[in-house]
């Protein structure tokens, strides 16, 4: 399901309907838990993995390229399936007293056979982390659309924090690592995985861009952009990430 938001930006671009709707097909699926599946097919939906958090940066993408704003009833329903999908990550995949989320397993970053884990299965990744803070900053916008300025608030506190234990735990002044979630020991590896924060870029700060009004069940209007707001600079950062030379 991890390629799913991407054939969803790229496979589609000249037809970003059907990008919608294929965009959210896997959260059709979601289970009580408000875990997406690992995949879905003609005959079978599994739920023995899942994939990482990287929807809310495909529904900010793809809202962005909309030739036509959400009506209230589609953005309610993104905002309440991808709240879902977040809180699980923050409710059943966090060990308690730990900011960081993990991954019960190789495949459930996508990643099946990364190097990061061939020492311990259950770890605390900067991937997982960096995807995690994009995608807890995008429901603040619509949560703000639909008049909960308070739960917009909190995925703004709440990406804060996560992207602060990602630097505060996992980067070592050179590179970024990985933690075990039951020892708390730290590693590394020569997995290109330990580079994916770079995906964070200079972050925008989630709660400081200002929100348009709110959508109506009839609008067709073209989708505005998101104001920019004042930005988290992690240049320094990705500038010294390098690859780990090779035993």
């Amino acid at each position: 399901m991890s390629v799913s938001p991407v054939i969803a930006e790229g496979t589609y671009a000249e037809d970003l309907h059907l990008a919608w709707h294929h965009s959210r097909l896997p959260f059709d699926h979601l289970d009580d838990a408000g875990a997406l599946p690992d995949s879905v097919a003609h005959s079978e939906v599994l739920h023995n993995f899942v994939k990482p958090p990287i929807h809310g940066w495909a529904f900010g993408h793809l809202r962005r390229l909309l030739p036509r704003a959400l009506t209230l009833d589609e953005l309610e329903q993104a905002y309440q399936r991808l709240a879902r999908w977040t809180v699980f990550w923050l409710d059943h995949r966090r060990v308690p007293g730990h900011d960081l989320p993990h991954y019960q397993h190789g495949n459930d970053s996508g990643w099946d056979n990364a190097t990061t884990f061939d020492g311990e299965r259950l770890l605390e990744t900067a991937d997982l982390a960096a995807f995690l803070t994009l995608q807890l900053c995008e429901p603040v916008r619509p949560a703000g659309e639909l008049g909960d300025d308070d739960a917009a608030a909190q995925w703004d506190r709440t990406a804060v924090n996560i992207r602060a234990a990602l630097m505060a735990s996992l980067w070592d002044g050179s590179r970024f690592g990985a933690r075990s979630a039951t020892t708390g020991r730290c590693g590394s590896s020569s997995s290109l995985l330990g580079l994916m924060p770079v995906t964070l870029g200079p972050v925008q700060a989630c709660a400081t861009a200002p929100t348009p009004g709110p959508p109506t069940a009839t609008s067709s209007s073209a989708q505005p952009t998101r104001p920019a707001g004042s930005r988290v600079d992690a240049s320094q950062v990705i500038a010294s990430l390098v690859l780990p030379e090779r035993n």
